[in-house]
């Protein structure tokens, strides 16, 4: 679709392995390039693939690209080939290198890297690495093989509101990574570290990490051998996008969800009926021109405890798959929220225990049995509480089996609520993070029945291990949505929060979703407009607090902050297209949806200096207003390179520049870059809706290209050739928008975005004509807003459906 507006930019390597073993003896790898046949000196419990593994003597490496290696040290000459939470596809991707042995020193050498060891025995500061980029010489600090926990698990209720002062601090020069939760958070806290660092490398031991084989239900511990080392080396100076892109190499995509996570999400901890959700809190969203597109149902649908009942609650829910077909029929996707753990007289329980050969055991902490015994509402009394040793096939097996009728009826995913049951994954804790194990088991869970939602949880450590310094989130991105826990509603935690989102994604994690306006106590109006206005530009938005007298809709505030919130959530409701191409781009490159501006411009002092800004997918730069307008009525914001226009006003600002922006209550400080075009809705719609008719904003001052993807939005065709990506390009001198779209196969065919609309961002004056395909549109399917500094024109259904 093109339119134009008339107005006022060698040889193959390690083909012998045994050469290696020869002093003296060089040779230039081409990863893949191994002789069928050729030998190996490794001893090894299953057969490998020998391309891109350098074997010699005690030592072997893997290069899995230029910039990301593998080490591996055993005494024993037997390495391990099966994967890991982490590595979950460690094999090469053929990139070339050199290898040198001479006097018992094993060198290999990359295009970012040199990297030196010794082979016949393990040297404490071994691997010695050269990094190319910079010429430092580094080496890894590997784990000790003892770990003890910060209390936090058993004395949990004593350590609640203090437990992130066990945390270490940051290497120096890392840029943070995340934590398992932000519960209690009042403030700014420490990080636990990420991949990303301005030392430009980093290493991860995965030395005592458990084994996990692809089709395991229970996890393997490492055989015990004293001396084994394994890990790796991530060296990429300052292109951080091509350190992300190597962790999903070794580790995994992000999955793509659903197009209804990225609509306007709702939950509170109160116990609403099933009439409640259909004749009030529906009827209200419509009202306000709100769609509702993901209802989170908390903990009180439960019997017979509220808090850790296996059974609906019948007098809230008379008839559930009643009410889960009608919540389908409204475009709502449904979840439950589960804590791990049964109380002795559920009706469930006999069939629980029964599964795991009658070896639950009860809950030893007066935390736990005290929160069993709140859920039933029996004051006073500690009631019998069981937990699960998810490490146990049984065990495992038991849990699971308790979902089956919930999503038998028609629930379409689960929270995870692990904050006080005693659950466990009985392996020690250097081993494993409970969070991502059992994420992990969900995931497959799902898959297996072609859902592409994944859990709500926390990530990365455990109830017993809040901190989780070992062995970390690895691996969680690939199983979770990050629930990041009970926060206190304070300027400080919203400020947290902005800076958490984006830092998250060093570790891989896309997708970070908060109690939009905190879960503890009330918030006042202004501080609620702003955290609903960041969660609009958030990749979750899913409101939720603690009771009936914290609010939390936009209704129960008086005006002006009534309608500043109403329109932070319809905006949201439009920007599900952008959002949705954002978290395909995810999965496919490993960057995140929020992304830290070091990531797009890593050698500006800036881009590390303003933490409380950041690029949301390609093309908008956000910047949440994170203080009360008594501290100040502007914000400032770092603008990079180029143009930027404000999204909704028009304004524009030329960078390099830092800016102190005025802003008002309304007003939200994301700009789009010049050149760019962001598809939403035409107006607020459900999001589930893959036929909803879409308008290209483009923003004018500069020429550039932008993309949007296109698929039914639940289905697993993403993953063959069920979807299309259409790209539009926007040419500022001519003034002509030009708009191509593909699929990627047949099964994609259908799924052409029906772009409707276009609206020109930044004009100063009305154009003097409109043409689509060189046809002339009437003036009358145009129109120039003034206030809004953009011109929009209707260019029809017709048109928008053809690719051309």
């Amino acid at each position: 679709m093109g339119a134009t507006w008339g107005s006022a930019g060698e040889q193959r390597g390690m083909s012998r392995r045994r050469a290696l073993a020869s002093a003296g003896a060089a040779s230039l790898g081409v990863a893949g390039a191994a002789a069928a046949g050729a030998g190996t000196g490794v001893a090894t419990a299953a057969p490998v693939d020998p391309a891109g593994m350098v074997t010699a003597d005690r030592v072997r490496l893997t290069v899995i690209t230029p910039g990301l290696i593998r080490y591996e040290y055993s005494p024993t000459r037997r390495f391990e080939n099966r994967p890991t939470l982490l590595a979950h596809h460690r094999r090469a991707r053929s990139p070339r290198f050199r290898t040198r042995t001479a006097d018992g020193t094993l060198e290999l050498e990359t295009d970012h890297l040199v990297l030196r060891c010794a082979t016949g025995r393990f040297v404490s500061d071994d691997p010695q690495i050269t990094l190319k980029h910079s010429g430092a010489q580094v080496h890894p600090t590997w784990l000790p093989d003892t770990y003890t926990p910060a209390p936090a698990g058993i004395a949990f209720a004593a350590n609640l509101e203090n437990w992130t002062s066990s945390i270490p601090p940051l290497p120096h020069g890392n840029l943070g990574g995340w934590l398992r939760c932000l519960d209690s958070v009042r403030a700014e806290t420490s990080l636990q570290p990420g991949l990303l660092s301005r030392a430009g490398w980093h290493f991860i031991d995965d030395t005592h990490s458990v084994l996990v084989p692809d089709d395991a239900d229970t996890p393997v511990r490492r055989p015990r051998r004293p001396g084994y080392r394994d890990g790796y080396i991530f060296v990429y100076g300052t292109d951080f996008r091509q350190a992300l892109a190597d962790l999903r190499t070794l580790s995994g995509a992000v999955p793509l969800l659903p197009r209804q996570a990225f609509g306007n999400w709702f939950s509170r901890y109160a116990a609403y009926d099933e009439h409640f959700y259909r004749d009030d809190l529906l009827p209200q969203y419509r009202r306000a021109g709100v769609p509702l597109d993901v209802l989170i149902v908390d903990t009180d649908f439960k019997a017979p405890n509220t808090w850790n009942g296996w059974n609906w609650n019948r007098k809230l829910f008379a008839r559930p798959r009643r009410f889960l077909t009608w919540a389908h029929q409204q475009d709502l996707a449904v979840g439950l929220n589960i804590h791990p753990s049964i109380s002795g007289d559920d009706a469930r329980y006999p069939e629980a225990a029964r599964t795991t050969g009658g070896t639950l055991r009860p809950a030893l902490t007066p935390a736990a049995r005290y929160f069993s015994a709140l859920g039933r509402r029996i004051g006073g009394t500690l009631g019998p509480t069981f937990v699960w040793d998810l490490a146990e096939r049984t065990h495992l097996r038991s849990f699971m089996a308790l979902h089956d009728s919930f999503e038998a009826d028609g629930v379409d995913f689960w929270w995870l609520d692990w904050i006080i049951d005693e659950s466990l994954v009985g392996i020690p804790r250097a081993e494993i993070a409970d969070d991502v194990w059992l994420a992990r088991a969900y995931g497959r869970r799902r898959r297996a029945q072609t859902n592409r939602w994944v859990l709500l949880a926390r990530n990365g450590a455990s109830y017993w291990d809040m901190v989780g310094t070992r062995p970390g989130p690895w691996g969680g991105h690939r199983h979770t949505i990050h629930f990041t826990g009970d926060t206190y509603s304070t300027w400080e935690t919203l400020a947290f929060e902005v800076a958490f989102t984006h830092a998250e994604g060093n570790i891989g994690m896309s997708y970070v979703s908060h109690d939009i306006g905190g879960f503890k106590g009330d918030t006042d109006p202004e501080r609620y407009v702003r955290w609903m206005q960041f969660g609009a530009f958030s990749p979750i938005m899913r409101i939720h607090s603690q009771n009936l007298q914290t609010r939390r809709l936009p209704w129960e505030f008086a005006e002006p902050h009534r309608s500043a919130a109403s329109t932070a959530m319809r905006l949201r409701s439009r920007l599900v297209p952008y959002l949705y191409t954002a978290a395909r781009i995810s999965h496919d490159t490993g960057l995140p949806m929020a992304r830290g501006m070091y990531l797009t411009w890593p050698h500006r002092r800036e881009a590390y200096d303003f933490r409380h800004q950041y690029m949301l997918g390609e093309d908008l730069l956000v910047a949440p207003v994170v203080r009360p307008a008594a501290a100040g009525t502007t914000k400032r914001i770092w603008f990079p390179e180029g143009r930027w226009v404000h999204l909704t006003g028009g304004e524009s600002v030329q960078g390099p520049a830092i800016g102190d922006i005025p802003v008002h209550l309304a007003d939200i400080p994301v700009y789009g870059r010049a050149g760019a075009t962001v598809v939403m809705a035409d107006r607020p719609r459900p999001a589930a809706d893959p036929a909803a008719p879409l308008t290209a904003r483009v923003f004018t001052g500069a020429s550039g290209s932008s993309r949007l993807y296109h698929d039914d939005g639940h289905s697993d065709e993403h993953r063959d050739d069920g979807y299309t990506w259409t790209r539009i390009d926007w040419d500022d001198g001519a003034q002509a928008l030009s708009i191509h779209t593909s699929a990627a196969g047949p099964a994609g065919a259908q799924w052409h975005p029906r772009i409707t609309q276009i609206e020109l961002v930044g004009v100063d004056g009305a154009p003097k004509g409109v043409s689509v395909n060189g046809v002339h549109v009437p003036d009358a399917r145009w129109r120039y807003r003034q206030e809004a500094r953009s011109a929009v024109a209707g260019i029809g259904a017709e048109t928008a459906d053809r690719s051309l």
